[in-house]
């Protein structure tokens, strides 16, 4: 399993799918991306990314917040992050 470092936290495949699959805004999804602390998903609701960017984009938030979930939401909901 591959997995990514940025600003200190672990980008890693979202493995709760299984050969399921579901379909956002018309496009499928299989495959998604959470942020831990290398044990636990630290962001806000359990929230994932499909891309690996947009982790990156999501961590940022996560730390401009200072972990505040409310500020967080915030931050994502003004930049349009997905």
């Amino acid at each position: 399993m591959k997995t990514y470092k940025y600003l200190g936290y672990t980008i890693q495949p979202k493995l709760d799918f299984g050969s399921q699959f579901f379909f956002i805004d018309g496009k499928r999804v299989s495959r998604g991306w959470v942020v831990t602390d290398g044990f636990c998903n630290v962001l806000p609701g359990a929230t994932w990314s499909q891309t690996i960017e947009g982790a990156k984009k999501l961590i940022v938030a996560h730390v401009e917040s200072k972990g505040n979930a409310d500020r967080f939401w915030k931050i994502v909901k003004a930049r349009s992050l997905k």
